[in-house]
């Protein structure tokens, strides 16, 4: 579950913890600005117009993109990292551990060996 705001409001908690899931929230408030860029890039690379019919979808799109691009990021890293150490065969078990487990990239390919 994305917030675009931290900390993350209580009813997030709530949905997110219904549902088993994770909370991912920036280090601080995105801005009006930050949004607006965030969700303008996303919106010039589409093939099909998106229509965003109010602010609440505004934001609710930019805190999703900004939580898919820090995703895309720890992905990255990982990725980085078994290439690094010649072990991309693992790459799925890592992933898991990183995004369910809260290991650290290294603590997860520890634990997997």
């Amino acid at each position: 579950v994305g917030s675009d705001v931290h900390p993350c409001p209580n009813f997030n908690l709530k949905i997110a913890r219904s549902f088993g899931a994770k909370i991912l929230s920036p280090d601080r408030n995105l801005n009006y600005k930050e949004k607006i860029k965030i969700v303008d890039t996303f919106l010039k690379r589409q093939d099909k117009k998106i229509d965003i019919s109010n602010k609440h979808e505004h934001d609710a799109l930019a805190a999703a993109l900004y939580c898919l691009r820090k995703l895309n990021i720890l992905k990255k890293k990982i990725s980085d990292h078994l290439k690094e150490k010649n072990r991309e065969n693992i790459y799925d078990e890592v992933l898991e551990k990183v995004f369910l487990d809260n290991c650290t990239i290294s603590d997860a390919v520890k634990l997997i060996g």
